[in-house]
């Protein structure tokens, strides 16, 4: 963290997290709980909805997650994913 974004602490990093199974879900709460603004991205809308209600994220579709404005791009994704979006 301090090397590529040369910061010591997550609160007000901006990460994208393409991806909200297991991996990614726990990712975002780590993340929301340093103070890390959320960026997420899933193809199941109920778990984009989970993440913006309980974290305050920012939901994007699957085909901008990788090009939206973020300090981190976390891809967090199935290999289905990779066809479908």
């Amino acid at each position: 963290m301090q090397l590529h974004l040369d910061r010591e602490y997550l609160y007000g990093v901006k990460v994208a997290v393409q991806g909200l199974g297991a991996v990614g879900t726990s990712l975002c709460h780590w993340l929301a709980r340093a103070g890390a603004e959320l960026q997420v991205a899933d193809l199941d809308p109920s778990r984009v909805m989970c993440m913006v209600k309980k974290y305050d994220a920012t939901a994007v579709p699957v085909s901008e997650i990788p090009y939206v404005e973020a300090d981190v791009f976390a891809p967090w994704r199935t290999r289905r994913d990779l066809f479908t979006a």
